[in-house]
């Protein structure tokens, strides 16, 4: 387990949502960019409230090199998502 996988599960166990990054930038398909040129992005990141264990282990498979870690502002533990 990466550095990163392993911020991310802490973070879920915490209460908040983490998601990869490459850089500042989540894993969204590409063609021109340096990062994610080969592999399906991480679509409607936006819409995440929730993060499963197994998410964050798939994405240390599929994206090993976003070795950021972004937190979107909420926490799980008070039941709210992003703001329409």
């Amino acid at each position: 387990m990466t550095n990163a996988q392993t911020l991310r599960h802490q973070l879920r166990t915490a209460g908040y949502c983490p998601i990869p990054l490459y850089g500042k930038e989540p894993p969204i398909y590409n063609a021109k960019k340096k990062n994610n040129r080969h592999r399906r992005g991480l679509g409607e990141w936006q819409l995440l409230t929730d993060v499963t264990a197994e998410q964050i282990d798939m994405w240390g498979k599929t994206w090993p090199d976003a070795d950021n870690t972004g937190v979107l502002t909420f926490s799980r533990t008070r039941g709210r998502g992003p703001r329409a």
